[in-house]
């Protein structure tokens, strides 16, 4: 983070759920409306707030054995609405709206409007479409495999 504040409200990590899942039952309602959540997400499940004047540098994932998902819940409208740079490209969040990116590839995020709350659900890469192959991406992801 270059500026400003961020948190996040974890809901599942390691693919475990934890005490946050009883606070929003709105939420894990239509979690469990996604086919097969529980065996597509990688592990982590949460919301992002990026509180007006923040800044994170950019940076990139550890892994592209993910995919991250983000859906807009809060965003402040233009002007000053958030962003994100993935790559050469630069977009901002919808609410109810998803879009999903390969966060391997170096990003950076700012918001210099008001909050800014999404939530965000980590996927497996869809070439890791068995356990088996999963497992090898996680037992070679201190190797820097590449999954493409």
């Amino acid at each position: 983070m270059t500026a400003g504040q961020w948190k996040d409200y974890i809901l599942y990590h390691n693919g475990v759920p934890n005490e946050h899942c009883a606070t929003c039952p709105n939420t894990m309602v239509a979690l469990k409306e996604i086919p097969d959540i529980t065996t597509q997400c990688l592990g982590s499940i949460y919301f992002s707030c990026l509180m007006p004047g923040t800044r994170l540098r950019a940076h990139c994932g550890p892994t592209n054995a993910r995919l991250r998902m983000h859906m807009g819940i809060i965003v402040p409208k233009a002007p000053n609405s958030p962003k994100i740079r993935v790559g050469d490209e630069i977009r901002g969040w919808q609410e109810g709206k998803l879009f999903i990116f390969d966060d391997s590839f170096e990003h950076e995020v700012w918001n210099y409007g008001e909050l800014r709350i999404a939530l965000i659900v980590d996927l497996w890469h869809p070439g890791l479409d068995t356990p088996e192959k999963r497992k090898a991406a996680v037992d070679k992801e201190d190797e820097g495999a590449n999954f493409d």
